[in-house]
């Protein structure tokens, strides 16, 4: 699976618009975005799919930016990488 379909917990507060420690209190009392995994002590990784839901269930779409919902795994705005044919610039 692709690290761009997790995101850091201190990522999801900044699209909720809500502090570190409320997305902590949420996970303790079973509330917030599901599919979350402690990664050690201090890291905490949601599934996008899972924050993109929950965002959907509470009718916050209108709150988050715009381009979250984009394919995280959409590469067309991606440079593509020279060819042997053509010159690489240094």
């Amino acid at each position: 699976m692709r690290w761009s379909t997790f995101l850091l917990a201190k990522d999801v507060a900044k699209v909720l618009g809500i502090q570190t420690s409320t997305l902590r209190k949420w996970r303790q009392r079973g509330k917030g975005p599901r599919g979350y995994r402690h990664l050690g002590a201090t890291v905490v990784v949601y599934r996008r799919a899972s924050v993109e839901e929950f965002i959907r269930e509470v009718g916050w779409e209108a709150a988050v930016p715009k381009d979250f919902f984009d394919d995280p795994t959409d590469d067309d705005d991606l440079p593509m990488p020279a060819t042997a044919s053509e010159p690489r610039e240094l």
